[in-house]
């Protein structure tokens, strides 16, 4: 890609862009089985290798502006964006494997590459982004930033309101031709003390759909941090219920080249959905005692621990070696029984490569491979 920075007289710094990405691929999709004998309903299943190319063009603008006062310097900065791009292609013939968590908000908002967060989606038509970015400098360390934006779908096909074989983009926030607000606050009133909240709220009622808050503290020694999310449903994905929920992480450095690092996360939202299960169940042996076992609750609390892990990492010039263990608790109010344990080991070495291998303990392997990330 191809970007430069170009400052007026007045201040004003214009940006353009342009960049061209290709892509290859390589399918030989499996049908036999459940439910893969189904998915040549929805899209061709013969095997193929076909290419996709993606030019893209944009100008970015900026106008910062200072200001100086006793406590502190200010800059408030309008900002706008527009990239160009050909309509994408071949979304449902590309098997969507690590462009499935797309996110959208404050962070990726003015991503030159797009808003997906893989390669086997990119973003096509044209887009413009608009914000406002205010920083804040107090002192020798604290510092502050708010960013509030928008993007908006000016031509072409939408890639976000498309979908593709798991519905990536539909309820993002971005499968309109307005999209979702975001915006996103950070503060540092110290050094090593952080928080940083986010949201993305709709363009039409402001009803907040994602809500993200963290605090960190972190010095050599020692790293503690506490996180909140609630996420509204989003049911073109299959997310028929509000998530919420409360994570702990914390990392100790016992010698100058080992630490040690635990988290657990809480479901704050689980206990509602165990009630209604309660309501169904006891609803349904009432009216049918005679033939319905009488259902077994067991206790719900307000804070139910839904994974917890813990790890252990060496790094020294050369070498990084990572063991990690996690374990996510099974919901025994459905029925299940069977919590899912995973042990992942990562080594890499700076100069030629990583390897990684993630084991779960029931006897499956995930995700083992050999990863080049030679410089």
């Amino acid at each position: 890609c191809w970007r430069r920075n170009i400052i007026d007289p007045l201040g004003q710094v214009w940006t353009p862009y342009a960049s061209v990405r290709a892509d290859i691929f390589s399918v030989n999709p499996d049908t036999t089985g459940y439910p893969n004998s189904n998915v040549g309903s929805i899209v061709d299943t013969s095997d193929e290798v076909f290419g996709r190319a993606m030019p893209a063009i944009g100008l970015m603008y900026r106008y910062p502006f200072v200001a100086t006062t006793s406590w502190g310097t200010h800059i408030i900065e309008p900002v706008a964006q527009i990239v160009a791009r050909p309509n994408e292609t071949n979304s449902l013939r590309v098997a969507n494997e690590d462009s499935q968590s797309l996110v959208f908000d404050a962070n990726n908002l003015f991503e030159w590459s797009g808003k997906f967060s893989g390669y086997d989606r990119v973003e096509g038509g044209t887009r413009a982004n608009v914000g406002v970015l205010y920083t804040g400098r107090f002192g020798k360390e604290a510092f502050a930033n708010l960013l509030l934006g928008q993007s908006y779908h000016l031509g072409g096909r939408n890639s976000f309101a498309t979908g593709d074989l798991v519905n990536t983009g539909l309820d993002s926030g971005l499968q309109t031709d307005t999209s979702d607000i975001v915006a996103r606050a950070q503060f540092s009133p110290m050094a090593g003390l952080f928080f940083t909240g986010a949201a993305r709220l709709n363009s039409t009622t402001f009803e907040a759909q994602r809500i993200d808050a963290a605090a960190t503290y972190a010095t050599s020694v020692i790293t503690a941090s506490v996180g909140y999310g609630r996420y509204e449903p989003q049911p073109a994905l299959g997310v028929f219920r509000r998530r919420e929920g409360l994570s702990l992480n914390g990392s100790l450095l016992v010698t100058p080249n080992w630490r040690l690092r635990a988290g657990v996360l809480f479901d704050l939202d689980k206990y509602k959905y165990d009630r209604e299960i309660r309501i169904a169940q006891y609803t349904s042996w009432m009216a049918s005692p005679a033939t319905i076992a009488q259902p077994r609750y067991t206790d719900s609390r307000l804070m139910q621990t839904a994974s917890t892990s813990f790890g252990i990492n060496y790094t020294d010039e050369c070498t990084v070696f990572d063991v990690s263990y996690s374990q996510s608790y099974a919901d025994r109010q459905s029925g299940a029984t069977k919590d899912t344990r995973t042990v992942m080991f990562r080594l890499e070495l700076r100069t030629l490569g990583e390897l990684s291998y993630s084991q779960n303990l029931d006897g499956s392997t995930v995700g083992d491979g050999v990863t080049s990330s030679s410089r």
